[in-house]
């Protein structure tokens, strides 16, 4: 029934069907209304673009089926609840609601929280201080790595001493971390962490300060460490002195430990007292009960002076409120360089962003922040073109505090207009921290976290009046067995949490709806050496997985079997040692394009023609060459012939690059050809090595970026290689074997995934760490006079901020325990879990290992020790197999297209192609493809002749081409306005849409521009040239067969080339699409 609350917060454990809850609501929001194109009104938010086009195919799928009359009865009973619809009514509406959709596919307001948050700053830029033409800068690295190169040319510059004693200081640090003195990779390191939503606090509290006021702060910083230190050593020579005087040796007091104490203190190092010695003070006797009373009268005229510097070692060490602000002053003193540096490195990321007219997703949300706290929501949302009624939040608990504040001002205007709004997560699946998510707000809905000032307890109050709380306790996944293993395993979990955390386990157990059992498998894999562990662990797979594939382990295929890791380079070792057993796998990650010779071989060639000086290059290409046809090419005899020498004279030998290149490859003429246009002679070295013939997934990448990289700043070979180092060298190839392959993957690649054969690692990564650097905001009270600063947890244990870093380092733990528990519950029918240890002598009590979690846990719930490598316990029956008339595994898996790939030393894959792009390379620098795309990207900004004169000053005020290019582009667009057949399409007075997004009941399809003119209906597709012209007429007879199906009215279709001008009608199709149930 339909809830009498609007306010919907689901919590839904892993394979309860949230993703049905959030659909059937959706739907039922859009079919209570009698008008097709209310789904308009309605926002759902995801986390990622591949949920959103999910959940979008998913709606559209269970609308055809409504409307058809094939949906589930439960499904269509949910429906008819909840809004009290006749079955032939909502039959109707269904059908209308998704002939609308499909039509007006792109104002479907499904979209990730960072697409809304574009949409949102679009629509009140002005209010902002933005440009309205900003752009997304999407490559946030190149931000960070251009604001550090202009912090570093400030170094030694006139006016700028205090920031390069800074950075001097920040060198120091480095090196006293045992780390490089070169700064310029630790600073892009650092830089990074400013786009981190923890830092924000940090930065807030240290904005107005200069290099000077660090330094002066760390100068303060000093000179009261320095202080405390200079008292100590005075007040224990004072002691020391008496000691003398009285003529006392170790020998005359207990153990001789209060001397060692005090000339211990006599360095100025404070160190607290033992507990042995404790007690001594406490009591007031030093000396044993047999000693002489003049030894005793002694020890006594010393004990005053001793006490003194009891007491200032209290002001030292941890324990007292003044004792834990000198430790924190004592550790802080050394990181305020680093402080200071940051500080600059977030001030000139600024100022890139504004110089470029650029912002990161992480500055608009920081913008947006700012705004929504003093501002009422009509003046935020009546902008955006549509007033949404009802508001839908997927993944809620990997959403940040600033992602779900900035939208809290429209959830509480829906809400207080009594609209249904959902927010749907599970705070047992936060895998996503270190990319600012944040399970509290989950755990503690309807209060808000992190709302110190009070700016939304108004929304707060209405989230608490229209609550009402679900829990889905249904699996729908997984076995009997498997579910109730999991049951059984994260009670002992939760058991063993601490009682901050254990509320997030709350509600897990789960009632299983499956008919089988299925199987669960834990297996302990101990061994110190980590090579030889390692071994072990592949062995263990392939045992598993062939146990899995054999009729006695319930023949399934390979591709019903995932293997989750922790991270992508543990998947590429394990990938290729299946390769070597025989398995093929299907991975995401694992084959990056930076790894393959023939890559390497194009970017050191790129190289070396940029500075043919540089001899290091041509040896990088030569070894690459060598890789790639070793049969052919012998490195050693290569350099022999090349390399002239004067006997053992080293300074005068030469390298004939050039020589050798043009012997082993006569038509590379690498000079001569480079100064052509980026694409083509990418083309040409991948043609000329034999990348494209051999290697041609990892040439289509090369190529790609390519492409990528010209017109925009970073173009030509310099580009090239700087897009290269900063993020083309980690690209990876998709390598697949369709329906015959393993698929390996991270847990966070598998989160909302389900296979038949789950195989997880827990490993030997510690389950309560926290690395790096965090942001800390210092409070006043704790007697450091520092706003904020960056500090590792043990700089933060011992000190007022000792609480702070034990919530960091319980927030790590639950990271760990969170990915068990996704990995655990993606399986279907089988469930393994491999769980390493270097011994199992481990202390059970403090499990120092997520492996040494995950066994101690299964010993807590299943009685089993495990006392060697190999022991296992396993759980449930030998069903739920393929064989199975009813069993869960679909079959019907999607079918991949793969070509065959050799990589270089090691053995053959098969790699999923990207599709192929046969470029025509002009002359002056862009291919014909991209200047036709330039094109395109203008028209669609063009509603009317008349936007032209505008949208033609922002192209030449942005755009990053050259001069012979830019003409191009201008000409060939003016051309569409002048000529009167394709002028006619940008008249005054036409319903025009520009690029509307539809969809064809199986994908979406994007025109590039539909007219209608009061009695026509108009599909134009703009192309560069006539090449592949039978291919863009089907193309535009598919967009007709859409809108006809779509459209009462007669479609006519055109296609307009650029270059030459010509317009061309595409005739109908003789037998127009028509789609089921519309």
């Amino acid at each position: 029934m339909k809830s009498s609350k609007p306010f919907e917060v689901v919590r839904a454990s892993a394979g309860s069907g949230k993703t049905y809850r959030l659909v059937s609501r959706y739907l039922a929001c859009c079919l209570v209304h009698d008008e097709p194109r209310s789904f308009r009104h309605v926002l759902a938010l995801t986390f990622t673009n591949k949920a959103a086009w999910e959940m979008k195919e998913r709606i559209l799928k269970d609308l055809a089926q409504v409307g058809g009359g094939t949906a589930s009865e439960d499904f269509v009973q949910e429906l008819l609840d909840q809004t009290q619809l006749t079955a032939d009514t909502l039959a109707v509406r269904a059908r209308a609601l998704r002939a609308t959709m499909l039509h007006r596919y792109g104002e479907m307001a499904v979209m990730t929280l960072d697409s809304f948050t574009n949409r949102l700053v679009k629509s009140f830029a002005r209010d902002l201080a933005l440009d309205q033409d900003y752009r997304i800068e999407l490559d946030q690295d190149r931000i960070v790595e251009e604001a550090v190169a202009n912090v570093l040319d400030r170094v030694g510059e006139p006016g700028h001493e205090e920031f390069t004693a800074m950075l001097k200081g920040f060198a120091r640090l480095q090196v006293e971390e045992e780390k490089d003195s070169r700064i310029r990779h630790p600073l892009t390191t650092y830089g990074k962490e400013v786009l981190k939503e923890g830092m924000r606090d940090a930065l807030g509290a240290l904005q107005d300060l200069k290099p000077e006021d660090f330094r002066e702060m760390s100068a303060q910083l000093r000179k009261d460490v320095r202080r405390e230190e200079k008292a100590l050593r005075a007040l224990a020579k004072l002691a020391l002195d008496k000691v003398q005087a009285e003529g006392l040796t170790p020998k005359d007091v207990s153990r001789g430990s209060l001397l060692t104490w005090l000339n211990h203190q006599s360095h100025g190092e404070a160190k607290a007292p033992s507990p042995t010695l404790s007690n001594m003070f406490d009591d007031g006797i030093f000396t044993t009960q047999k000693a002489p009373t003049a030894l005793v009268d002694a020890v006594e005229r010393v004990r005053p002076l001793a006490e003194d510097v009891l007491e200032q070692v209290k002001r030292m060490v941890p324990g007292t409120p003044l004792g834990e602000a000198h430790t924190l002053r004592k550790r802080l003193m050394h990181k305020m360089d680093l402080v200071g540096t940051l500080a600059a490195i977030s001030d000139e990321m600024e100022q890139v962003q504004e110089s470029r007219n650029v912002r990161t997703f992480h500055a608009l949300h920081e913008r947006v922040s700012r705004v929504v706290r003093h501002n009422p929501v009509p003046f935020l949302f009546e902008r955006m073109g549509s007033r949404f009624r009802h508001v839908f939040v997927d993944e809620f608990q990997d959403t940040s505090i600033t992602q779900w504040q900035n939208l809290i001002p429209l959830v509480d205007h829906v809400l207080s207009e009594r609209h249904r709004t959902l927010v749907v997560g599970d705070g047992k699946q936060a895998i996503y921290r270190w990319r600012n998510g944040d399970y509290r707000q989950l755990m503690e809905l309807p209060a808000i976290v992190d709302d110190e000032e009070g700016a939304f307890s108004d929304a707060a109050r209405t989230f608490r009046d229209t609550l009402d709380p679900q829990v889905l306790t249904s699996n729908w996944r997984s076995g009997r067995a498997i579910v109730d293993w999991n049951n059984r395993f994260f009670d002992a979990v939760q058991a063993r949490l601490p009682l901050g955390l254990q509320k997030v386990y709350d509600d897990h157990a789960q009632t299983p709806m499956k008919d089988f059992e299925g199987q669960v498998h834990v297996q302990a894999i101990a061994e110190k050496d980590k090579a030889s562990r390692e071994d072990m662990v592949h062995g263990a797979i392939v045992e598993r997985l062939r146990h899995h594939a054999s009729k006695e382990g319930g023949g399934f295929s390979w591709s019903d079997m995932a293997i989750l890791v922790r991270t992508n380079k543990q998947g590429a070792r394990i990938a290729q040692h299946l390769l070597n057993e025989g398995i093929t796998p299907q991975t995401e990650d694992s084959l990056h394009v930076g790894r393959h010779p023939g890559a390497l071989a194009v970017v050191a060639l790129t190289r070396w023609v940029v500075d043919p000086t540089e001899e290091r290059h041509a040896t990088a290409w030569l070894q690459c060459v060598a890789a790639l046809e070793p049969e052919r090419i012998d490195e050693s005899a290569v350099l022999d012939a090349f390399v002239w020498q004067n006997g053992a004279d080293l300074e005068h030998r030469s390298f004939r690059a050039a020589e050798m290149m043009a012997h082993l490859y006569p038509a590379l003429d690498p000079l001569a050809r480079a100064n052509g246009p980026l694409v083509s002679w990418i083309g040409h070295a991948c043609e000329v090595l034999g990348v494209t013939q051999r290697f041609d997934a990892y040439a289509e990448a090369l190529m790609e970026m390519a492409r990528e990289v010209t017109g925009t700043e970073d173009s030509g070979l310099r580009g090239f290689l700087r897009t290269w180092d900063r993020v083309g060298h980690s690209r990876s190839i998709v390598a697949s074997g369709g329906r015959d392959a393993v698929q390996v993957m991270t847990v966070h690649k598998a989160k909302g995934l389900a296979f038949p054969v789950t195989l997880l690692l827990a490993g030997v990564n510690k389950a309560r760490e926290v690395k790096g650097h965090l942001p800390v905001v210092i409070d006043p009270s704790t007697g450091v006079d520092v706003p904020a600063a960056l500090l590792r947890v043990s700089d933060m244990k011992d000190t007022a901020l000792g609480p702070a870093a034990e919530s960091e380092l319980d927030a790590a733990l639950l990271d760990q325990i969170n990915i068990v528990y996704v990995g655990m519950t993606r399986p279907v029918a089988r469930l393994d879990v491999l769980a390493e240890t270097p011994d199992l002598g481990f202390d059970r009590n403090d499990p120092a290992l997520v492996g040494q979690w995950v066994l101690a846990c299964a010993e807590d719930m299943s009685g089993k020790v495990f006392t060697s490598s190999g022991d296992a316990v396993t759980e449930g029956a030998n069903d739920g197999t393929p064989s199975d008339d009813d069993g869960p595994l679909d079959d019907a898996k999607p079918m991949v297209q793969t070509t065959g790939l050799v990589l270089g030393e090691q053995v053959s894959q098969r790699v999923v192609l990207a599709p192929n792009h046969h470029a025509l390379v002009q002359p002056d620098g862009l291919d014909e493809s991209a200047l036709g795309t330039v094109v395109h990207d203008l028209l669609a900004e063009v509603k009317t002749a008349s936007d032209w004169a505008q949208v033609k000053q922002r192209f030449e005020r942005r755009w990053t081409l050259s001069e012979a290019d830019k003409a191009k582009v201008v000409s060939w667009a003016e051309e569409v306005f002048s000529n009167p057949g394709s002028a006619a399409f940008f008249a005054e007075g036409l319903h025009v849409e520009c690029e509307p997004e539809w969809s064809d009941g199986f994908k979406a399809v994007r025109p590039d521009r539909v007219v209608h003119d009061g009695t026509l209906w108009h599909v134009i597709d703009f192309k560069s040239g006539e090449v592949s012209k039978s291919e863009h007429i089907q193309q535009v007879q598919g967009y007709m067969e859409v809108l006809s199906s779509l459209e009462s009215e007669p479609v006519k279709g055109w296609i307009l080339y650029l270059d030459p001008w010509r317009l061309l009608p595409v005739p109908q199709r003789q037998e127009p699409l028509i789609f089921d149930g519309v």
